[in-house]
């Protein structure tokens, strides 16, 4: 999961809206996680488990931001 974090952190700019996290930037194919393109079970919401778990992480660290 850290680099998927690590990724989307740099997508972050203070003082600015947070975009939609991804941690890759090429579009992937259908039925694959929309931020890295691992696959995902069909009744997933379109993004894998580490890839929610790191964009949560990331907006944890910018809500406790100054």
């Amino acid at each position: 999961m850290a680099w998927r974090v690590e990724e989307m952190r740099q997508q972050v700019t203070p003082g600015k809206p947070v975009p939609l996290l991804v941690a890759r930037k090429n579009e992937p194919p259908s039925g694959r996680c929309v931020s890295c393109g691992e696959p995902v079970p069909p009744d997933n919401l379109g993004r894998c488990g580490l890839c929610v778990a790191a964009a949560v992480w990331v907006l944890q660290e910018v809500r406790q931001r100054p």
